[in-house]
């Protein structure tokens, strides 16, 4: 069973935001949302109510780009340094059976 993450991360830009929301999770081994992410796919922004509401659409939309939990992250500009990521990721247990498609080579 998979289970899907929205996290609220602060960065320079979103990339900076990624890789830290990215390493931090992943320092918490093993991996429970964004370090199981090896990408993320920049949506438009939106202020953080909006950006939830989007989040929550784009979680249930079988034909996201963001679907499933081998598809990239998603991520909104929420503000100024303000980022907001969602997706999909594999429960721990399922991690630790399949760690190769939990962390993602770079």
């Amino acid at each position: 069973m998979t289970k899907h993450f929205i996290d609220i991360v602060v960065g320079a830009d979103p990339g900076d935001a990624f890789l830290a929301a990215t390493y931090a999770d992943m320092a918490q081994y093993p991996p429970k949302a964004m370090g199981q992410k090896h990408a993320f796919v920049l949506f438009d922004r939106a202020e953080l109510p909006a950006a939830q509401a989007v989040a929550r659409q784009m979680i249930a939309e079988k034909e996201a780009s963001t679907f499933g939990v081998t598809a990239p992250a998603g991520c909104i500009p929420a503000g100024d340094g303000v980022y907001l990521f969602f997706g999909w990721a594999r429960p721990v247990g399922e991690c630790i059976k399949h760690a190769q498609d939990c962390v993602q080579p770079a």
